[in-house]
């Protein structure tokens, strides 16, 4: 028996070694694709490694178990079947934004623990607090707020203007949140990636980005903030897709780099992962150089999540799919 047991050790230690030779020789690949019966337009990774997808569309919350790669259940519904765009995990907690309200939700149980009544354009978790881009009663109107919850009572402690921001991103040391005037019809040239300290809640930088700058989207990691933006040049050419790379050392641009796309961006293991569009794009962030492009068969690629060994895609237009990336 025990020979036997050795021996089935030895057999799942090679196939274990084959699958990553030959994911080395393959390179990043798809191995799986998900349909979760809505339009996914956020997701995150909880600690346990399972993937949760917000629905645009239905107000679903759904997790997905990496080990099966199938939806294991749908933990929330919202009544009336609200839109739940943003979600984030903390504090051992989802959060996620529906329709005017921050839902705190246990992924244990998925019972919901708090309903926190603020409008939720993005939603992130560092410094030991939740960051909301509050829109306010209109969203068109320009100026905003960055909004600071308090995971412990679930209350509001800090509020921050800010100027048409896109999307936030937070660490323990920083908040950067990435904004472009333009997205709202203004002049170019005041697109931006705002330094906040979360032990003040005030601005301690400011980074010019590069005026065509559109609809930008921020990640902290790998010892750098990447902003990824659509281009729109002014003299009114092709939309381009670009890669940002500041200094938080000295909170300066110091890599822009041109990739096909720049629809959703996450951060993790030595790497850069921009959702184009159409294809998910990794830049080594130790040269910032574009390493590799997996593209997606039947559906255009809006938002992507990293964590060990896997990357997960994902479409809100007009695709159900979430698809699992080996790299």
């Amino acid at each position: 028996m025990k020979r036997r047991l050795a021996g089935v050790a030895i057999l799942g230690v090679a196939v274990w070694l084959l699958v990553q030779v030959m994911g080395s020789v393959l390179g990043p690949h798809v191995t799986a694709t998900i349909h979760v019966g809505g339009l996914p337009s956020d997701a995150v990774i909880d600690r346990e490694g399972n993937l949760w997808v917000t629905d645009l569309d239905g107000g679903k919350l759904s997790r997905i178990d990496p080990a099966t790669n199938s939806v294991a259940d749908v933990v929330l519904s919202v009544v009336g079947g609200a839109d739940l765009w943003s979600i984030a995990f903390g504090e051992g907690s989802m959060w996620a934004g529906v329709s005017g309200r921050l839902l705190r939700i246990d992924p244990g149980s998925g019972k919901q623990l708090a309903a926190i009544p603020i409008g939720v354009g993005s939603v992130a978790f560092g410094a030991g607090a939740v960051w909301v881009i509050s829109l306010g009663d209109d969203p068109y109107a320009g100026i905003q707020t960055l909004v600071r919850i308090d995971p412990t009572n679930n209350r509001v402690v800090a509020t921050i203007p800010v100027v048409c921001p896109c999307s936030v991103a937070a660490d323990d040391s920083a908040v950067w949140v990435a904004g472009s005037a333009g997205a709202v019809g203004s002049a170019p040239g005041s697109a931006y990636a705002m330094r906040i300290d979360p032990a003040t809640n005030r601005k301690v930088a400011e980074v010019d980005l590069p005026p065509e700058v559109n609809l930008p989207e921020v990640a902290v990691g790998a010892g750098a903030v990447w902003v990824a933006y659509w281009g729109f040049p002014l003299n009114w050419g092709a939309l381009t897709g670009h890669l940002v790379r500041i200094d938080p050392a000295t909170n300066r641009v110091v890599a822009n780099i041109p990739v096909r796309g720049a629809n959703g961006l996450a951060v993790g293991f030595d790497s850069v992962w921009i959702a184009t569009g159409r294809s998910v794009v990794r830049v080594d962030a130790r040269s910032n150089a574009v390493v590799s492009e997996v593209t997606m068969a039947g559906g255009g690629v809006d938002g992507v999540a990293v964590s060990e060994h896997t990357v997960w895609a994902w479409s809100d237009t007009g695709s159900d799919a979430v698809w699992r990336i080996a790299y």
